[in-house]
């Protein structure tokens, strides 16, 4: 089998997020709220060809105050997954999956600041602040061979003030200037939609990097709103839209074109579908090819031991005997 392009998600360190009381001062409980995959799960996709392993974290559990210190034991997590990627013959990227926002006790309310909003008379989080969190990351995980790159922000969106072009910009410029030669992935602006790539972020690319190693981060989702939700069945999808089978390509080309017209690399950091329904396949299939053909890389959204029901989920079950059905159609 030739190597495969595509990567997969191991998610867990980003959960419990959406409870009203998570913040910087309340982020929750390794092993209750939130957790990080075991080496098992490492080896299990590194073996079937799974070498990109995307591992999702939370920007406030990583860095309890903006700008100040890393908790040990938050990196020290990071660290092990690098670790078991890398014994497996795996490469992670440590995705910050933040939105743009980090959520923060504003008058004892947890509140969600997006980078450069002023909330009352002052701005809780800058774009210093994340530029500080990437060079402390950096500084601390730079050397380590398991790690492929940093995915600086997952799907920022709705800023106000200040633009996420110059913020990424910033980023980039910061890290490249203290040394580090990781490669760095940029999502793009507006939920990095691969459809309206060129129509949210511009017909032109704005990182400069020196080392030419920034890759353009888009996501793409088959629903008809394209939320990765799947609440409707794949007959109901079907039924409306003739073009179903081939809804992946026309959605992703857009970003595919802008990458080409731009000389520049770029990858599908999230797709995925409902897993166990056969139906999706033929879509999954075709866009799996025109990656390939692309030379672009993808990372399916997602596995991860916590899942349970998920319906996107490509974990295998009973106790790692039974792979999801979706998985040969995956490793092409």
């Amino acid at each position: 089998m030739t190597r495969s392009r595509i990567g997969v998600s191991l998610a867990g360190g980003e959960f419990s997020t959406d409870r009203p009381s998570f913040s910087n001062e309340h982020p929750g409980t390794l092993g209750q709220d939130y957790t990080f995959n075991s080496e098992k799960t490492f080896a299990y996709f590194a073996d079937r060809g799974f070498r990109l392993q995307r591992v999702p974290f939370r920007w406030e559990r990583l860095q309890p105050k903006p700008g100040g210190t890393l908790n040990q034991s938050e990196l020290g997590h990071l660290r092990r997954c690098a670790d078991w990627a890398k014994s497996n013959g795996a490469r992670v990227i440590l995705d910050c999956h933040n939105y743009a926002r980090y959520v923060m006790p504003i008058n004892g309310v947890p509140t969600a600041c997006a980078l450069g909003e002023r909330v009352g008379k002052r701005v809780p989080i800058t774009p210093e602040h994340l530029t500080n969190l990437w060079l402390r990351i950096s500084d601390a995980l730079g050397e380590h061979q398991g790690i492929d790159g940093w995915g600086i922000m997952n799907e920022p969106h709705s800023l106000g003030r200040i633009p996420w072009r110059s913020v990424s910009q910033g980023v980039v410029q910061a890290l490249r200037a203290d040394g580090d030669t990781k490669r760095i992935f940029v999502g793009g602006d507006g939920w990095s939609n691969a459809q309206r790539w060129a129509e949210i972020n511009g017909s032109q690319p704005w990182i400069r990097d020196p080392l030419g190693r920034t890759v353009y981060e888009a996501h793409c989702y088959f629903d008809s709103n394209g939320s990765g939700k799947y609440t409707r069945s794949f007959a109901q999808e079907y039924d409306e839209d003739p073009r179903m089978m081939s809804r992946g390509v026309d959605r992703v080309m857009p970003f595919i074109d802008w990458c080409r017209r731009n000389r520049v690399t770029g990858m599908i950091g999230e797709f995925g579908v409902p897993a166990n329904d056969q139906a999706w396949q033929e879509v999954v299939k075709r866009f799996v090819r025109v990656l390939s053909d692309a030379a672009m890389e993808g990372v399916y959204w997602a596995a991860g031991e916590w899942w349970g029901n998920y319906s996107l989920s490509i974990q295998p079950t009973r106790n790692f005997t039974k792979d999801s059905p979706l998985l040969e159609v995956l490793q092409g």
